[in-house]
């Protein structure tokens, strides 16, 4: 919160050494910003992120899992989201990078060939590296959640090569809403 004010008040007072107005929060959502694709895909794009959601089930091991879900623009089989498949010449053997994280990984509010797994996938093909993804990644999930599901897929005999983890902000409400680590250990032995 104080470093959302501390932007806000800098930008300000920079607007106001410029002589121009900052943007309004109505004209922050406006159509014109670079970031809100002007794409025909967007508005479904955007419900489909909130479909997913809704398909939040139990799970006794990672808390709760996904539904497959399979759409124009989001697909979702056995908790992989569909990624871009580069071609792999034939003797080659592709690097298997698995990557688990939020939606960040997920993908939130992107179409299956764009999501991060995906560009990873496509840069990687660009380069002559023989490469396939699997983007596990769960909107909502912190890293106990996919430090447990990395340890179930491994106890299954799933073998990556690479393993990548990309988190942050569900880690901040982690802390936020029980507590850092030292504090919960700290608990533990008192």
């Amino acid at each position: 919160v104080l470093l959302m004010a501390c932007d806000v008040g800098v930008g300000s007072a920079v607007a106001a050494l410029k002589g121009t107005t900052p943007p309004t929060q109505t004209a922050l959502f406006s159509p014109s910003i670079a970031a809100i694709p002007k794409a025909a895909w967007w508005p479904q794009v955007l419900a489909e992120t909130f479909g997913i959601a809704a398909t939040a089930r139990p799970d006794p091991f990672l808390g709760w899992t996904f539904s497959d879900y399979s759409s124009p623009y989001s697909n979702i089989s056995g908790g992989i989201r569909r990624s871009y498949e580069p071609p792999v010449s034939s003797g080659k053997t592709p690097v298997e990078v698995l990557f688990l994280g939020g939606s960040t990984v997920a993908g939130s509010y992107q179409r299956d060939d764009y999501t991060m797994p995906s560009d990873v996938a496509r840069i990687a093909s660009a380069r002559g590296i023989p490469i396939h993804v699997t983007n596990r990644g769960a909107q909502g999930y912190s890293v106990w959640q996919e430090l447990n599901l990395m340890e179930e897929l491994l106890v299954k005999g799933y073998r990556p090569n690479v393993v990548v983890l990309y988190d942050g902000i569900n880690e901040l409400y982690v802390q936020a809403s029980t507590g850092t680590t030292a504090t919960q250990i700290g608990r533990a032995h008192v």
